[in-house]
Formats: C-alpha cells, structure tokens, sequence
C-alpha cells in the first residue's frame, strides 16, 4: 500500500472543526451536542472507502465536527475512480491516505493493516457513507468504553431507503433494547460501519483475512467466545442504509451465506433453517407490507416488489448458500464444520491454491 498525504495530529486537525462550525450536514437530522468529557481519549478514526464520491464530503464534515478531535484519520481507499480520492486529498492536512490496489482489497486484511498504522489507544472504525448525526456521535460511543469489549453505534436509514429496508435498519438498530440486553437480530450481532475497540483487543484478536464478508460478524463471535462483550450504544448515531438492486442482494447475501458458514450451528440445523425459508420469507414480506401501511409511500406495488426481492435472497437465497458450503465442507473434510467456506476465500488463499493445484 502507498501512503499519502500528512499524519493528522490533533493540532491539525482542530483548526478543520474551526472551518465547518455551524454548517448543517443534514438539514433537520444533526443533533447538538452537549456531552463533555473530563478525559478525552487518545483514538484514531479507521475510514474505509470506494466510489462514494456523492457523500464522503458530508462524512469527513461530520468527523471534523466531533466534540472530540481524534488523533488522526486514517483513510483506506479501495481504489476509488469517481473523484472519491481526488476530495481525501483536498483534505491531506487532516487525514493520511493508504491506497488499496484494485483487486487487493479483502475487508479483515485492510481493517488490520489500519489498526496497525494507527497510533491511537482506541480505534473507531467509520465506513465513508455512514455520516455522523451528532457532535457527540464520538464521545458517545467512547463513553464508559472497557478494555474487554467493542462497541457499535445505532444506525438511522437514509431519507430514501426502501420500507422493506427501513423495517431491517429499524429492527437491528433500535432506539433502545430489549430488557434481555439482546439484539433483536440475534447473539453478538455487530456492525463495523461505525465501531470502537481498543487497539489492544484488535491487536490480540484481529479480523479474520480469508473472507470477503461478514467479517464484522465472524470477529464478534470470536472475541466473544473469548470472553470479551458486544455493546451497543443508541446514544451514537450515524446515517446510514443501501437500496440492494436484486442483484446486488443475490450477491451480497450468498456471500455472508457463504462466509457464516464457518460459524454456522450445525447442517442439521441448517437444513431445519432452510425447510422453512419459504414460511418465514413469507413472514418477512407480509410484516413489510403492513409496515408500509401509513408510510406515505409513493408507489405501494413498487415496494411490495422490492421486499419480494430482497427478502428472497435475504431468507432463501442465503440460507442455501450457507447449507451448500457446511455440506461440501462435511463432505470434502470428513465432518469437520470450521474449515474456510471455498466460495468465500480471499483472492490471495484462491491464488495460492491454483498454485497448488498446478504443482
């Protein structure tokens, strides 16, 4: 990876919030802060980009707005060609710039290699499209933040997400949780799109490099078997969500399929999971439509289509996908269930397994 642009230390990067005080990111959405924090932690901020030319500026605006000035911004751009690069640049002064060659780019590696450069305590992790809502979206998440856990910001849908995709948004980041402490969207859930842990428990338990998705997923099961925690934090908002073409889903969703196998429960729990794929993708559509009911909404069939779509691959598509590779890893590994799913390795473990094949 080349590295560009300037290390941004705190005294650069405070005369940045200087230049944006005042300025709305979202009108009707930005929160006033008021939290004040007798120590203020050392943390860099790990920003992950591609292609999101459209709104990283409304990104960088809502970092540099924090009440808390991290110690750096470390950009990773994974070979961005809409002008994203181009607008990290005009921004050199404040944030350094690691480029990710095109092809190169596995999300546990890249998140590593951030962690390592950083020089922060603390690392907060930010997808270039997640704009924070609030002053305080920092403060909040770092609050009360231990040693042994990582912690996960709520993320609010855009103004155009879809209803079906709304619903999900709303589910799995709700204002509050439930009295059990539990997400509603299952054990560990966690999301790295806005993120902190210390650089410590990184370090110790970094991510997982031989997948293409659900990397979040994977890790927070790991540091969780290890003893450490998950908590989510309400308080620290961000914007946040994408309208999947059908397409998109397919390919999004096999994926993560492929790539929880490795932490799946079991094939005969898969099998039990994929009999009532149809019920509950059934369900799931039904609920969407009811949702909508009152939306405001301004094509109902239009929707309706789109939660046809997306939750087909969300509930059906997925499910398959995940019960293939548990089968062909019980039937090519005598039964053991953790080996890496084939669909899902990394370029570099596919590379050096063509390798092997032709010697």
């Amino acid at each position: 990876m080349a590295l560009a642009g300037k290390n941004g230390a705190s005294q650069t990067v405070r005369p940045i919030f200087r230049r944006f005080s005042g300025i709305s990111l979202l009108p009707g959405r930005l929160e006033m802060g008021s939290a004040q924090l007798n120590q203020s932690p050392r943390f860099s901020v790990v920003l992950r980009s591609r292609n999101d030319a459209e709104i990283i500026e409304r990104t960088l605006r809502g970092i540099f707005l924090q009440s808390l000035a991290p110690l750096e911004i470390i950009c990773l751009d994974n070979a961005s060609t809409d002008g994203t690069r181009e607008i990290l640049e005009r921004h050199g002064d404040s944030l350094s710039i690691l480029d990710i060659p095109e092809g190169d780019y596995v999300p546990g590696k890249v998140l590593n290699q951030g962690v390592q450069k950083a020089r922060g305590d603390i690392i907060v992790f930010l997808n270039s499209d997640a704009i924070p809502l609030h002053p305080d979206c920092f403060a909040r998440l770092l609050r009360e933040l231990s040693p042994d856990e990582a912690t996960y910001a709520r993320q609010l849908p855009r103004p155009d997400a879809r209803q079906a995709v709304r619903y999900d948004y709303n589910l799995c980041f709700p204002e509050t949780l439930p009295a059990t402490g539990e997400s509603p969207c299952g054990k560990n859930f966690f999301s790295i799109v806005c993120a902190a842990a210390c650089k410590a428990l990184l370090l110790e338990h970094p991510f997982p490099e031989h997948v293409q998705y659900s990397e979040d997923t994977i890790w927070a099961n790991h540091i969780s078997a290890h003893g450490h925690r998950i908590r989510y934090c309400p308080e620290a908002k961000v914007e946040h969500s994408h309208n999947y073409s059908f397409t998109e889903a397919v390919k999004r969703f096999t994926n993560e399929g492929k790539a929880e196998a490795i932490e799946s429960p079991g094939l005969m729990a898969l099998l039990v999971t994929l009999t009532l794929s149809p019920a509950r993708t059934a369900v799931s559509i039904l609920r969407d439509i009811i949702s909508m009911h009152g939306g405001g909404r301004t094509s109902l069939a239009g929707e309706i289509v789109y939660s046809i779509k997306l939750r087909t691959a969300q509930k059906i598509l997925k499910p398959v996908a995940m019960t293939r590779s548990v089968l062909s890893i019980y039937i090519n590994h005598c039964g053991y269930p953790r080996r890496r799913s084939a669909g899902n390795i990394s370029p570099a473990h596919r590379k050096r397994r063509k390798d092997d094949l032709a010697n």
